[in-house]
C-alpha cells in the first residue's frame, strides 16, 4: 500500500491553494463592504463546539520515575497460598497469646506471624503490578472506564498491603525490644527497615540498617541495604547520594535486588540529565531481565524499562533512528510499537511538534493496515494546528485526516472492530467540521482570500467523507454559502440544491432557495434585450417563404436546473423580493428555447401583473414576439388589442410598437394568404393594406406583394399598375429599381416590345449600378434593333460600352459587333465596314471565334462589293485569313462555333464564286475545230476547278451554304451546256451537215445539263431535310422547272425567308417561363396597363 503521505507533498498543496485562492474569485472582501440592493447577504457561520474530542495523549499524568518499589526486589520468598497464609494466622495468633512473654519461642512465633504479614503485603504489591500492565491495556484500547475499574482495584490492594507491613513492622519491633538474643536478629532488622521503607517511615528506617549494619556487617541484606539507602536518597533528590548507593548496588550482581538497583540506577543519571549513561543502564537491565524470562517481576520490570527509555530516547536520540532503536530492544512488534507512540506522546508533551509529528507520520507508514493510522493523523492535525492554526500545511493534514477516514469507511483497514473505530470516527468527524467553520468565520471576519480558499478545501473534503451525519445538511448550506462568496457558482448551485433535497422544508430552505437562484443567474446570462418583432414578417415582398414555427429544444442540462431553481423559489417563496425576475429568467429561457406557448403565458403575467417592474416592457414585448413566432396571429392580435385598450405599459417605445404591429399583422395575415398559395386573396388584402395605412413602412412592400400575386394570375395589367402606384407613392423604397425593372419585364412578357424597351431604359437611367442594369439595357438594345430603331438600339450599345466595358469585355466585344450590323441593316455599308475592321482590331481577341470569321468575311464582302481587280484581291485575301484562322483551331473550337461556320463555309463559297465567274466569262465561240476545242477544254477545267471549291463548302455542314455550292455546281454545268450548246458551227459544212453538227452539240449539252439537274435536285433535297429555304434553293427550284418541266414546277409563292435568331442579349425568361423572383404585379387590364403606360418613366434612385 503506498503511503498515505505520497499523495501531496507541502509545495503541491502550497500550488493548489495559491491555484484556489485566484480561481475562486472572491468579491469585495472589504469588511465595510455592504451588499447591493436584493442581493443575497451571506449567513453568519457558527462555529460548531467540540463534545466528542478527546485530550492529547501525554505521559505528564504518569508518575515521574520508577513505577517499581525497591519491596518487590529486595526478598524472594515464595508465597504460600491465601487460605494456608489464613490458618497459619490463626494458629500463630493462638500460640502469641498462651506464650508467656519470657518465653524465647514466642519470639519465633512473632517473627513467623510478621513473616506471614509481610508475604501477605507482598502478594498485594505484586497483584498490583501485575493489573498495572492490565491496566496499561485498557488504556492502549481506549477503555477509559476499563481503566479506572483497574485502577482502583490496584489501589485497593496497595492499600491493603501496606496495612499488613504496618502490623508487621510492629511485630518486628517487639522482637527487637523482647529478644535481643534472638537467633535470625538481623534478619528481623532488615524486615522491619524494609517495612518501614515501605510505610514511609524512611528515617527510621534508616536507623535500623545503620545499626543492621553495625551490628551485623558480614549480614546477607547488605546489598538490599544499599539499595535502601539508595531509594532514600532518590526520594529526597539527593541524586548524587543515590548514585554512589546504587552504583554500590551493582557490585553484587548475584543479589536479587542488582536489576532493580540498575534501574534505579538509571533513573538516577536521568535525573542528573546523563540520557547517555541512562540508556545504557537502562539496556543492561533489559539484558539482565532477558536472562530470567520465567521470573514475571523481571519480566515486568524489562517492560517499565522499555516504557521509561523512551524519555531516554527523546533527549538525545534521533527521531529519523528511533524505530530501528526499538526494534532492538523490544523484537516484537507490538513492543516496539507502543515505544514509537510513547515516543511522539513525549514529543509532543516536550512541545517538540515537529518531531512528534515525523514519529506519527513514521507510525502511519509502518501501521498501514490499521486504522489507528486514523488516530495519529488527528494528532498530527492537532500538533500542525497548535503550531500554525491558520496555514496552508493544517489545511493539509486535515484533509489527511479526512481521506483516511474515507479509506476507513471503504474497509481498507482490517481492526475497525478492535479499535473502536466508530469512536474515532466520531471525534474526527466533529473536529474536521470544526475547523471547516473555523476557517469560515474567520474568513467571514476578516474578509481574507486564502482563508476563504482553505475553507473550501476543508468543507469540500468534509461533505465527500462524511455524507451520512446529521450535521451534512447544515454543512452543505454553509458550504454553499462559501462557494457563493467565492463566486464559484456552479458548485454553490449544487452545494444548495443538495440542501433541498436533504431537507425540502428545513432551517435554510428559503436562503438556499433564493441564493440557487442567483448563482444561476451569474452562470446563465439571461438576455433583457427586446425582440425585433417586425423583422419575423416577411420584408422581402414575398420573395421567400414564411418561415417555419420553431420545434421546442431540448434545455440543455445546466438550463433544466435553472428552471427547476425559479420553480423552487415560486414554491417556497412565493413573496420574495426577486419574484419577477425568476418569473422573467422562466419565460426567457422557455422563448431562448422556443418553448413559445409556456414562454408567453409567463411574459403576459409579468407584463399585467407587474406592470411597473423594469421587465414588465420587456416581458410585454416578448410576449408579443412569441406569439409571432407561433404564427398564432388570432391571439396575437387579440393580445395587441388589449395592450391597446388596457395600457399597462407606460413606455412609448413599447406603445409606437404596439401601433406599429398592429399594421404589421395586418399585414402578416396578407403574407398567409400567399403561404396558402390563395393568390387573389393576397392581392386584394395587400392593395387594401396600402389604402388603409398609407403612412406604414409596409407600403411598398404591400404593393410589391400584390403585384407578384396579380402576376400569378397572369393579370399583368394589374400588375403593371400597382408596380406604377408604387412608384409615385414610394420613389425612393428599396424596392423601386426592382419595380421599375419588372415593370419592363411585364411590357416584355405582353410583347409590346417598345414600351418593355422604355421602361428598360429608365430602369438603366436611374439605375445604373444596379446588378440588373445590364440585363435591362440588354434587353431593350434587342427590342430596339429588332424593331428597326436602330438610332435607339446604337445608342443603347454605346451607353452599355460606357457603363460595363471595363467589366465585361466579352459583352462589350458583343455590342460593338451588333452595332456593325446595326450599320448593314441601315445600308449604311461604309460604316458598317468601319465597324467591322474596329472590332478586328480592338475587340476581337475579347470576342467569340463566331464574331471573328464574321467579321473577316464582311471585310471580304465588302472589298468583293466596291469591284475592280484591288477589291477582288482583297476580298479574297480576306476570305483566305478566314479560312485559315477556321483551320488552325481546334475540333472542340469548331464544334462550339455556330455562325463561325457560316462565316468559314461562305468564304470558301466567295472563294468558289471568284473561280466560277471566271469560267462562266469563258466562251466556245471559235468556228476552228481546234480552237475549240482548246476554249471546251479551258472552259471545263475551270468549271471543275470551281465544282471542287464548292465541294469542300459542302463539307462544313452548313445547310445553306451547302445549298449554294450545290446550286452553283449545278449552275456551272447548266452555263456549260449552254455555251456548249450555243458555240458557233463552222460555215464550212453544208446545211445538213450543219444540223448534224448542232445534233451533236445539243446531245452533249444534254449530257451536260443532266449533271446540272442532279446538282438542283441535291439542292432541293438538302434545304427540305434542314428545313432551310434561302435564294439558291429557290433558283434551283425554277432551274428545275425550267429543265423538268414535267417533274417540276415553278414556285407559285414566295417562301418564307429563313427565321432564326441573332445570338445577342436577350437572356430574360419572361416570354416562357414566369420566375417569382423576375415579375411582380399591379391593377387593371393588359390593354389599360398598355394604353395607360406613361409617356415618360422618371424615379428616384432608391436611398
Amino acid at each position: 500500500m503506498k503511503s498515505f503521505y505520497d499523495h501531496h507533498s507541502p509545495r503541491r498543496w502550497r500550488v493548489l491553494l495559491a491555484a484556489a485562492a485566484l480561481s475562486l474569485t472572491l468579491g469585495p472582501l472589504d469588511a465595510a463592504a455592504q451588499p447591493e440592493e436584493d442581493e443575497k447577504v451571506e449567513h453568519e457561520i457558527a462555529v460548531q463546539e467540540t463534545t466528542q474530542q478527546t485530550e492529547r495523549p501525554t505521559l505528564e499524568n504518569e508518575e515521574q520515575g520508577p513505577r517499581f518499589s525497591a519491596t518487590q526486589f529486595v526478598t524472594q520468598r515464595s508465597l504460600a497460598s491465601l487460605q494456608r497464609q489464613d490458618e497459619a494466622i490463626v494458629q500463630l495468633r493462638d500460640l502469641i497469646r498462651s506464650t508467656p512473654e519470657s518465653d524465647p519461642q514466642r519470639a519465633e512465633y512473632l517473627f513467623n506471624l510478621s513473616e506471614i504479614f509481610w508475604e501477605r503485603s507482598r502478594y498485594y504489591d505484586d497483584s498490583a503490578v501485575e493489573r498495572q500492565d492490565e491496566c496499561y491495556r485498557y488504556n492502549d484500547a481506549g477503555d477509559e472506564q476499563g481503566a479506572r475499574r483497574c485502577r482502583a482495584q490496584m489501589e485497593d490492594m496497595q492499600a491493603e498491603a501496606k496495612r499488613l507491613r504496618e502490623e508487621s513492622v510492629q511485630l518486628y519491633v517487639d522482637i527487637i525490644r523482647g529478644y535481643p538474643d534472638f537467633g535470625e536478629l538481623d534478619k528481623v532488622y532488615f524486615y522491619l527497615g524494609s517495612n518501614l521503607m515501605d510505610v514511609g517511615r524512611k528515617t527510621e528506617a534508616l536507623d535500623i540498617f545503620r545499626e543492621l549494619i553495625a551490628n551485623y556487617p558480614q549480614t546477607e541484606f547488605v546489598p538490599q541495604v544499599l539499595l535502601y539507602f539508595g531509594e532514600f536518597y532518590f526520594d529526597e533528590g539527593e541524586m548524587f547520594e543515590a548514585l554512589k548507593a546504587y552504583q554500590k548496588v551493582a557490585e553484587y550482581p548475584e543479589s536479587n535486588v542488582y536489576p532493580y538497583g540498575l534501574y534505579k540506577l538509571a533513573w538516577t543519571y536521568y535525573n542528573l540529565e546523563n540520557y547517555e549513561r541512562t540508556i545504557e543502564v537502562f539496556l543492561t537491565v533489559i539484558d539482565a531481565a532477558r536472562e530470567r524470562p520465567d521470573d514475571g517481576t523481571m519480566v515486568a520490570l524489562m517492560r517499565q524499562v522499555r516504557q521509561d527509555i523512551v524519555r531516554a530516547y527523546a533527549q538525545i536520540g534521533s527521531p529519523d533512528q528511533a524505530v530501528e532503536f526499538f526494534q532492538d530492544i523490544a523484537p516484537e512488534r507490538e513492543d516496539w510499537l507502543k515505544m514509537t507512540e510513547r515516543l511522539a506522546v513525549f514529543y509532543g508533551d516536550q512541545v517538540q511538534l515537529s518531531d512528534s509529528t515525523r514519529m506519527y507520520r513514521e507510525l502511519i507508514s509502518l501501521n498501514q493496515e490499521s486504522v489507528k493510522t486514523v488516530d495519529y493523523q488527528y494528532e498530527i492535525v492537532r500538533n500542525q494546528t497548535t503550531n500554525n492554526a491558520y496555514s496552508e500545511e493544517s489545511i493539509q493534514e486535515l484533509v489527511r485526516m479526512m481521506r483516511l477516514v474515507q479509506l476507513a469507511d471503504g474497509g481498507q483497514f482490517e481492526d475497525t472492530e478492535e479499535q473502536n473505530y466508530p469512536r474515532i470516527r466520531t471525534k474526527v468527524e466533529e473536529a474536521a467540521r470544526n475547523w471547516s467553520t473555523t476557517y469560515h468565520r474567520e474568513a467571514q471576519r476578516t474578509k481574507n482570500a486564502d482563508l476563504y480558499a482553505m475553507a473550501y478545501y476543508l468543507y469540500k473534503f468534509y461533505l465527500e467523507t462524511f455524507q451520512d451525519t446529521e450535521h451534512e445538511y447544515m454543512m452543505t448550506f454553509f458550504y454553499g454559502e462559501l462557494l457563493y462568496q467565492l463566486e464559484n457558482w456552479e458548485e454553490a448551485a449544487a452545494a444548495y440544491e443538495r440542501v433541498l433535497e436533504l431537507e425540502p422544508d428545513g432551517e435554510y430552505t428559503k436562503e438556499a432557495v433564493l441564493a440557487t437562484v442567483l448563482a444561476y443567474f451569474y452562470i446563465v446570462d439571461t438576455s433583457e434585450e427586446r425582440a425585433v418583432i417586425e423583422a419575423t414578417f416577411d420584408e422581402e415582398g414575398g420573395e421567400e417563404e414564411t418561415p417555419a414555427i420553431p420545434e421546442p429544444k431540448e434545455l440543455p442540462e445546466v438550463y433544466q436546473k435553472l428552471m427547476t431553481a425559479c420553480e423552487n423559489y415560486v414554491e417556497y417563496v412565493p413573496d420574495g423580493d426577486r419574484m419577477v425576475d425568476v418569473k422573467y429568467t422562466m419565460a426567457r429561457t422557455y422563448y431562448d428555447f422556443d418553448h413559445l406557448e409556456q414562454a408567453a403565458t409567463i411574459f403576459e403575467d409579468i407584463a399585467f401583473s407587474h406592470s411597473e417592474h423594469r421587465l414588465a416592457v420587456i416581458s410585454a414585448n416578448l410576449h408579443l414576439d412569441s406569439l409571432n413566432l407561433l404564427q398564432d396571429f388570432d391571439n396575437l392580435n387579440a393580445a395587441v388589442e388589449r395592450y391597446i385598450e388596457v395600457d399597462p405599459i407606460d413606455d412609448a417605445e413599447f406603445q409606437e410598437d404596439v401601433t406599429n404591429l398592429h399594421m404589421a399583422i395586418r399585414f402578416k395575415v396578407c403574407t398567409v394568404h400567399d403561404d396558402e398559395e390563395e393568390w387573389r386573396q393576397a392581392a386584394e388584402c395587400f392593395v387594401a393594406y396600402a389604402s388603409d395605412f398609407p403612412e406604414s413602412e409596409y407600403v411598398d412592400k404591400a404593393l410589391y406583394n400584390a403585384a407578384l400575386d396579380f402576376e400569378r394570375l397572369r393579370e399583368i395589367g394589374p400588375a403593371i399598375q400597382v408596380r406604377l402606384h408604387l412608384l409615385r407613392v414610394r420613389p425612393s423604397s428599396e424596392l423601386a429599381p426592382e419595380t421599375l425593372f419588372n415593370i419592363g419585364g411585364n411590357y416584355h412578357a405582353l410583347a409590346v416590345y417598345s414600351e418593355a424597351s422604355r421602361f428598360y431604359e429608365a430602369f438603366v437611367r436611374n439605375f445604373p449600378e444596379h446588378e440588373k442594369a445590364e440585363d435591362a439595357l440588354s434587353n431593350a438594345s434587342t427590342f430596339r434593333q429588332g424593331l428597326g430603331q436602330y438610332d435607339e438600339a446604337i445608342a443603347n450599345y454605346e451607353r452599355y460600352m460606357e457603363l460595363f466595358a471595363s467589366e465585361n469585355k466579352q459583352e462589350t466585344a458583343e455590342v460593338f459587333f451588333q452595332i456593325a450590323q446595326i450599320y448593314e441593316e441601315q445600308g449604311k455599308k461604309n460604316e458598317a465596314f468601319e465597324q467591322y475592321q474596329q472590332y478586328l482590331r480592338r475587340h476581337a481577341e475579347n470576342g467569340t471565334n463566331d464574331r471573328m470569321l464574321e467579321a473577316r468575311v464582311k471585310v471580304g464582302l465588302h472589298h468583293w462589293n466596291n469591284g475592280g481587280r484591288n477589291g477582288r484581291r482583297d476580298a479574297l485575301q480576306e476570305f483566305e485569313r478566314t479560312l485559315r484562322l477556321y483551320e488552325r483551331m481546334s475540333e472542340e473550337e469548331r464544334a462550339e462555333m455556330t455562325t463561325g461556320r457560316d462565316a468559314a463555309a461562305q468564304a470558301k463559297f466567295m472563294m468558289g464564286e471568284d473561280i466560277f465567274e471566271r469560267a462562266a466569262a469563258l466562251s466556245i465561240d471559235s468556228s476552228n475545230a481546234e480552237e475549240l476545242t482548246k476554249k471546251t477544254k479551258a472552259k471545263m477545267e475551270a468549271i471543275e476547278e470551281a465544282r471542287k471549291v464548292y465541294e469542300e463548302v459542302i463539307v462544313f455542314g452548313r445547310p445553306d451554304w451547302a445549298i449554294a455550292a450545290l446550286y452553283r455546281i449545278g449552275s456551272g454545268f447548266q452555263n456549260f451546256a449552254e455555251t456548249f450548246r450555243n458555240s458557233p458551227v463552222p460555215s464550212r459544212l453544208t446545211y445538213e451537215q450543219q444540223e448534224i453538227y448542232r445534233g451533236i452539240l445539243e446531245d452533249r449539252a444534254s449530257l451536260i445539263e443532266d449533271n446540272a439537274v442532279e446538282m438542283y435536285r441535291e439542292a432541293l433535297a438538302t434545304a427540305r431535310r434542314a428545313n432551310w429555304f434561302n435564294q439558291y434553293s429557290r433558283q434551283a427550284e425554277v432551274a428545275l422547272a425550267d429543265l423538268r418541266p414535267r417533274e417540276f414546277r415553278k414556285p407559285s409563292e414566295m417562301r418564307a425567308s429563313p427565321v432564326f435568331f441573332r445570338d445577342g442579349f436577350m437572356r430574360s425568361g419572361f416570354i416562357n417561363d414566369v420566375e417569382d423572383e423576375d415579375i411582380l404585379g399591379g391593377l387593371g387590364s393588359d390593354e389599360q396597363a398598355i394604353n395607360e403606360a406613361p409617356e415618360e418613366v422618371e424615379s428616384e434612385p432608391a436611398s
